[in-house]
């Protein structure tokens, strides 16, 4: 039993249409029944994308009627997409698996779908809309407990992954495709990708372990596809093919485009070519003359293909290139390519047909390199089809990639609509920022949207099918934020005891600066601030400076002169455990302090390092004495005080003035010796210093010896 394939190639210059069997064998052969060329009467392909919807359609149901003459009705085709905006993105997929259970061909099918659509939401986090869909894959690598495998059918183990390239399409290429095919009468039964069409018909699996590159050159693009590793590892398109020469050949003879590009063609076959130009000249040029005026155009599509082919494959040149499509036939590409990559020129080949494995060809159906694409579109998207199912939202159709288990939630995302529809838009939150520290608060949720499938009301896990009928009814929304400080913040009191009394500390609460309490309400992008800490120092600036706090130095005048002297300060303690001021405050702890001893003149001195004392030693009659004179003179309050051990207070003015330097005389050490002149007797004294005769107002210094000589008088003498 057999069953026909219909495939369109929609290319740049023209469309082809082919008619396969398919035939039940193990692997799937197939028979090229039939094969149709049209060109566009006009230019409605550009880089691959259909611009005049009419006109390609126009041209699809020339095929289609021609063929449904032969084989019957015609109401699904086969298609596959290039253009321009061309997107890769690799995916992976994950499922954690019993080791009894083996793994059927469904459900590894199902993991490469969701590696597939793994990949389409990385692209849709790129994009602001979700505008491109998934025209086709290639797995990279089967995984089984992270070890790469050949196939994970039947296998068991605990977890199959999936990596697979992804590539994607803006979704208004894809839907130009299918508007083009609605035009003519026909549903899209496949997608699939033009390289991987080729690809999959010209490159069998077992030849994927090689690094090659096949390029598919039609008429206005040339699409690339690489293996390499047993895999497709990269897709890519460069927009320029064909018509690039064809455009010079019109340009440089003056022929109209349909001339010039027949003229291309014959350079395959004939060595003179004959034509008319647009004045009605016949001319007759050889093949040698027009590939020299095309030299340059060929040798910027060689070199084109050759980087895109380089940037694909990470700047290394493939083991072999492989060229398909019409333009591939343009003489002198295949060694110009060969140069570009540097490879020989045996390893840039152009395959045909003959190349196909498991197809064969009608006789009727002419065999060229510009058939492999078609026949590569009808297999692929057999064998690989990429399916879309369409629903409506809220009227508006919805196109969504096939998983095989679509939602409605799937088709909600897919038609953009928002989470305020889908939920009720929320209450607008409010941020404040808490001690630096940024806080949301959030409103209140909407209600839940209601959803209509075909008239009845179901959730987003409900499952669809192709037609069906979306409705969301919006919910209400949610209410804004609001919140007092004691919603956000905690500020408990703290009781203590201060000496003998009982103290409440509640925290310190500011809002933008400005002092507020626990019931202030908050605005948004409000800045609070709470202080719910406390030192003994701030305990005593809010409660007890004027009791317990005392000042830390007196200010003394000496001779003029202001003086820092440090008082000592009172002692702290809590619970009975000596503190200091910084230490924290607990609730119910209980503060003292014990007050520093009294300050008396004499300290003052001792803090400034003032000696009060001015001291000399001399020796007097064989006896070292020490004389003795004060140098300041302390005043209190402006009373002068000759005992320093006077008590001073924080709050009395002291002054030390220097006493004016007088020299120490003879007659001040009487002051510290008991010595008396012999009395009633008649005698004659000297007053010594140093062996010198001094009076008894000469000064005296440091060291001086000192003596008094005494002589009786004669008179005495006889009186003795």
């Amino acid at each position: 039993m057999s069953q026909l394939l219909f495939a369109l190639d929609i290319g740049t210059r023209s469309v082809v249409g082919t008619i396969l069997e398919q035939k039940q064998t193990d692997p799937p052969s197939y028979h090229v029944l039939d094969l149709l060329t049209v060109e566009h009467q006009e230019r409605a392909m550009i880089d691959g994308q259909i611009h005049d919807i009419q006109s390609v359609a126009k041209v699809i149901q020339e095929i289609k009627n021609t063929f449904e003459e032969k084989y019957g009705p015609l109401s699904s085709v086969q298609v596959a997409a290039a253009g321009r905006a061309l997107t890769t993105l690799q995916g992976r997929a994950s499922v954690q698996i019993q080791k009894q259970t083996m793994l059927s061909k469904d459900v590894v099918q199902h993991l490469e779908l969701a590696a597939v659509q793994n990949a389409q939401e990385q692209l849709h986090t790129t994009e602001k809309q979700p505008n491109y869909y998934c025209v086709g894959y290639s797995v990279l690598h089967h995984l089984l407990d992270g070890e790469r495998i050949g196939s994970l059918v039947h296998q068991v183990g605990e977890e199959a992954e999936v990596e697979v390239i992804a590539t994607f399409l803006p979704k208004v290429v894809v839907e130009s495709l299918i508007a083009s095919l609605e035009e003519a009468g026909l549903t899209m039964g496949g997608l699939t990708l033009e390289p991987i069409a080729a690809i999959n018909v010209l490159i069998p699996p077992s030849m994927r372990r090689l690094n090659v590159a096949l390029v598919d050159i039609g008429a206005g693009t040339s699409d690339i596809a690489i293996t390499k590793n047993n895999t497709i590892i990269a897709y890519g398109m460069v927009p320029i093919a064909g018509d690039e020469i064809t455009d010079v050949i019109s340009q440089h003879y003056l022929l109209d485009f349909p001339i010039a590009e027949h003229v291309k063609r014959q350079l395959q076959t004939e060595d003179d070519i004959v034509f008319d130009d647009i004045l009605g000249l016949t001319h007759t040029v050889s093949q040698n003359d027009i590939l020299e005026v095309t030299s340059t155009a060929i040798d910027e599509l060689a070199s084109n293909i050759a980087k895109q082919i380089l940037l694909l494959n990470h700047e290394e040149a493939p083991q072999a290139v492989m060229l398909i499509g019409g333009g591939s036939m343009t003489p002198t590409l295949d060694l110009r390519m060969s140069k570009k990559l540097d490879l020989p020129i045996q390893r840039v080949a152009i395959r045909g047909p003959d190349a196909l494995k498991m197809i064969t060809f009608e006789r009727e159906v002419l065999a060229s390199p510009d058939l492999v694409t078609p026949v590569g579109i009808a297999v692929a998207a057999t064998q690989q089809p990429i399916q879309y199912v369409t629903v409506t939202v809220n009227e508006q159709p919805v196109r969504l990639f096939d998983f095989t288990n679509i939602t409605v939630g799937d088709a909600l995302i897919a038609a953009n609509i928002s989470s305020k529809e889908l939920f009720g838009s929320p209450g607008l939150g409010m941020s404040v920022t808490v001690n630096g520290q940024f806080l949301s608060i959030p409103g209140t949720l909407g209600t839940p949207s209601t959803i209509m499938k075909n008239g009845e009301k179901v959730t987003v896990d409900t499952p669809l099918n192709n037609g069906d009928h979306l409705q969301v009814i919006e919910g209400t929304p949610g209410i804004d934020a609001e919140a007092v400080v004691q919603d956000i913040v905690e500020a408990t009191p703290i009781p203590i005891q201060l000496g003998e009394q009982s103290i409440v500390i509640h925290p310190k609460i500011t809002v933008n600066g400005q002092r507020a309490t626990p019931s202030t309400p908050l605005k948004d992008r409000d800045v609070i601030e709470i202080i719910d800490t406390f030192s003994l120092h701030d305990i005593i600036e809010q409660y007890a400076e004027e009791t317990y706090n005392v000042p830390t130095t007196l200010i003394v005048n000496v001779d003029e002169k202001r003086e820092s002297v440090p008082l000592a300060q009172p002692e702290w303690f809590i619970n009975n455990e000596r503190v200091t001021t910084d230490t924290l405050v607990q609730p119910y702890d209980v503060i003292s302090i014990q007050y520093p001893s009294s300050l008396t003149c004499q300290q003052i001195f001792n803090e400034l390092s003032l000696s009060n004392e001015q001291t000399i030693t001399v020796t007097f009659r064989n006896e070292p004495i020490t004389l003795k004179k004060p140098r300041y003179l302390c005043y209190v309050n402006d009373q002068a005080i000759s005992d320093l051990s006077t008590v001073i207070h924080t709050s009395d003015r002291i002054t030390i003035k220097t006493i004016d330097h007088q020299p120490f005389i003879f007659s001040d050490v009487f002051a510290y010796v008991d010595f008396q002149l012999p009395i009633g007797k008649k005698i004659s004294y000297e007053l010594m210093r140093n062996e010198n005769i001094v009076q008894f107002t000469d000064p005296i210094a440091h060291v001086d010896v000192l003596d008094i000589h005494i002589t009786p008088l004669e008179a005495d003498a006889r009186d003795e």
